[in-house]
């Protein structure tokens, strides 16, 4: 019936711009906030609010920019309610999406790609639906957990893209893949650390990007509509955190409700869901 979404944090535009910038555009954060309206749902009330909490740290867009942290806590919310109400996570947002003929056929279509009704045995899928610039897209992750370790492997991720007409499909096939190995990296362990104010990191023997072994199967459908073009360059991004976030919902019934998903932070997860 109605979904209130709140982010508190620093401001982007309020750091990299002039003073004035922010005041001009009301205070609010388009960088920050975007991916934060539900527009594919049928929601009937919504309320967006976001609270600028200054701590003196330095910030900058990340690639997704405000959807890379809107969509997986947006996502996996919808996932919580559909197992609230004993429905499967891609009928409940066919139905929330049932006025969105573009996001109901990216829904349908990653789920068929999937498989998404066939039964798994040690592996688990978490499904995503996002929208970006008016650009949708839709992701299934397929995911199994060593729960003696913590890790996380990501053994197949496949999504469609609907970005209006499609005037380049394989450079969009390519950059919304390259857009998810780098979201999975993200996910699992790109992650700057402080020490007495100094970060801790120095180049990528202790910064650790996803490795070739990690990379999954990845399959991208582009499915071309008669919309404008709407754009293409960061889509596969936010979509990572939010199907492997969900897959991992599916699996174990609890969360990891902080990125990286350092094996440390799923085992403690995993401890204080038995607890």
């Amino acid at each position: 019936m109605a979904w209130r979404h709140r982010v508190i944090a620093e401001s982007v535009i309020g750091y990299t711009s002039p003073p004035a910038r922010l005041e001009q555009i009301g205070g609010k954060d388009h960088i920050l906030m975007k991916g934060s309206m539900l527009f594919a749902y049928d929601v009937p009330d919504k309320r967006v609010e976001f609270v600028r909490q200054q701590r003196g740290v330095r910030l900058s867009p990340w690639r997704g920019v405000g959807v890379g942290h809107n969509l997986p806590a947006i996502e996996g919310f919808i996932d919580e309610i559909a197992k609230s109400v004993g429905k499967d996570p891609l009928a409940y947002r066919l139905e929330l999406a049932a006025k969105n003929p573009r996001a109901t056929t990216l829904l349908r279509t990653v789920a068929e790609m999937s498989q998404w009704s066939r039964k798994r045995d040690g592996t688990a899928l978490g499904l995503a639906l996002e929208e970006k610039d008016e650009t949708l897209v839709t992701g299934v992750a397929e995911i199994s957990l060593d729960r003696a370790t913590g890790k996380i492997r990501v053994h197949n991720f496949w999504a469609a893209i609907d970005c209006g007409v499609c005037v380049q499909p394989f450079n969009t096939i390519t950059q919304t893949e390259g857009g998810i190995v780098y979201g999975i990296g993200h996910v699992f362990s790109e992650e700057i650390t402080h020490v007495d104010g100094r970060v801790k990191q120095s180049n990528f023997h202790d910064y650790r990007v996803l490795r070739m072994e990690d990379v999954p199967n990845i399959e991208v459908k582009v499915v071309s509509t008669d919309n404008k073009p709407t754009g293409v360059g960061e889509d596969g991004v936010p979509l990572t955190g939010a199907c492997i976030g969900n897959a991992f919902f599916a699996l174990t019934g609890v969360r990891v409700k902080e990125l990286p998903m350092t094996p440390a932070r799923v085992l403690a997860a995993l401890q204080q869901g038995r607890t």
